[in-house]
């Protein structure tokens, strides 16, 4: 089982939405904590992005997320409507929490 973990941003583009969509975007995200890989990998040129998945909620909105098999963790990256442009790597990787190394 993964533990979830949202970013500020992310979560911050949850609480802007509708609130009947933004239940069912959070339900959508609880699956992952048993099916963290259901997400369709992103198919990009960008090599920020090789372990980042997305899914579509009522075909209007996207969930960034990246799963860290090693820490069971799933970081929710991004929240978005369908129609802007998806996230760099770059961007995302600002999202994820240090490395503690």
């Amino acid at each position: 089982m993964a533990e979830i973990e949202w970013s500020a941003s992310a979560f911050a583009q949850v609480e802007s939405l509708p609130e009947a969509l933004a239940f069912e975007m959070v339900e959508r995200v609880d699956v992952l904590v048993a099916f963290p890989e259901m997400g369709a990998p992103i198919m990009s040129k960008d090599p920020g992005l090789p372990k980042c998945r997305q899914f579509i909620v009522r075909r209007a909105h996207r969930v960034v997320y990246e799963y860290d098999e090693a820490a069971g963790v799933v970081y929710i990256l991004a929240v978005q409507h369908c129609r802007q442009r998806p996230p760099t790597g770059r961007e995302l990787k600002r999202r994820l929490p240090p490395d503690e190394s």
